[in-house]
């Protein structure tokens, strides 16, 4: 009987076990939307870095006495600017970019846009 008592047991229970499994459980369903949050983001100011380089591009096209053309692709932007840009402008969330005859540069994904307010140049 006493050597029955003093057996030395190894091991999780249970109830340890399953405590275990909820507290991971808490900590992911915190930690993915934050993630997600985070990957949003960075799509976003990725776009909005993409639009400002190709206004900078159709400024220095302008300042060569050139003028600009109304693009509705990125394509069309790149053939456009193709002496200022190394490549094809691609919006990480999949939108397309558009210019006006202006310089002013617009994504077509939701929310892409690095303008604060619609007045201005």
């Amino acid at each position: 009987m006493l050597r029955l008592l003093s057996k030395n047991i190894k091991g999780f229970t249970l109830v340890e076990l399953m405590v275990v499994v909820v507290i991971l459980g808490i900590l992911t369903s915190i930690a993915i939307p934050m993630y997600n949050t985070t990957q949003d983001r960075a799509r976003l100011r990725a776009c909005q870095a993409n639009q400002r380089i190709i206004e900078g591009a159709a400024q220095q096209y302008v300042a060569e006495d050139k003028k600009l053309s109304e693009c509705d692709s990125s394509a069309a932007i790149y053939n456009l600017l193709k002496d200022y840009l190394t490549a094809t402008p691609k919006c990480p969330a999949g939108g397309q970019y558009k210019m006006d005859n202006k310089g002013k540069v617009t994504c077509t994904a939701s929310g892409h846009v690095h303008y604060l307010s619609s007045t201005g140049s």
